[in-house]
């Protein structure tokens, strides 16, 4: 059985347009980034992990 772990990250920057611009994300569309942001996070951190999210969560836009 795989124990708990505890995640960090930060500067996700969900919802803001220029982070396509002044980061090497591989997406071309800010919608496309949010949900591919989301997407790898929930495959990485199950059910029973913390995360941390540091700071810079989104810009412009309600909680996901």
């Amino acid at each position: 059985m795989r124990k708990e772990m505890i995640w960090f990250t930060s500067d996700m920057h969900l919802g803001h347009e220029k982070a396509l611009d002044f980061t090497c994300r591989p997406w071309n569309q800010i919608d496309e980034m949010n949900e591919g942001i989301i997407a790898n996070i929930n495959e990485k951190v199950k059910e029973n992990d913390e995360l941390y999210i540091l700071g810079d969560y989104s810009f412009k836009i309600t909680a996901l």
